[in-house]
């Protein structure tokens, strides 16, 4: 009971922070490094509250799909913010290799809908950029519900 509290709360400290983080890009169109850091501390706690994400998960989580956004980038097309790249990174690392997969897969389906229904209704003019944290967000906070109900 004591440790399900514990991770709970932890959980809950961890989606507050992703919400402010999703706010702040909505307005600034930027991710402080100030809020990546905190998650990266709150990453070493969860270390010892989810012992069953191991550090080579841990480690595979933050980098494969932080390196698939890069990717871009790379070859000159800017696809993805370098706040979007360490926010996705830091919760690969809270989530570990396979949920960051989902996490990623449900943040390009909701920013692709939300531009499908902008486009739709004729308000998104055309290469313009839209903040990608809500969106992760979004697809972290699918993922722990997932886990509590499925």
């Amino acid at each position: 009971m004591e440790q399900s509290i514990v991770r709970g709360s932890l959980i809950l400290v961890i989606m507050v922070i992703l919400f402010i983080v999703a706010v702040f890009d909505i307005r600034e169109k930027k991710i402080s490094n100030c809020w990546i850091q905190v998650l990266w501390v709150l990453g070493i706690l969860e270390m010892m509250v989810f012992p069953e994400i191991g550090i080579p998960e841990r480690i595979f989580g933050s980098c494969y799909i932080s390196f698939l956004m890069l990717l871009p980038s790379l070859f000159g097309k800017r696809a993805f913010g370098g706040g979007d790249i360490k926010l996705i990174s830091v919760c690969g690392w809270l989530a570990g290799a396979k949920d960051i997969f989902w996490i990623f897969a449900y943040s390009i389906f909701a920013a692709g809908l939300y531009i499908g229904i902008r486009m739709w209704k004729g308000s998104m003019k055309g290469k313009e950029e839209i903040p990608f944290a809500p969106f992760i967000c979004e697809g972290a906070l699918l993922v722990v519900l997932q886990h509590m109900w499925g």
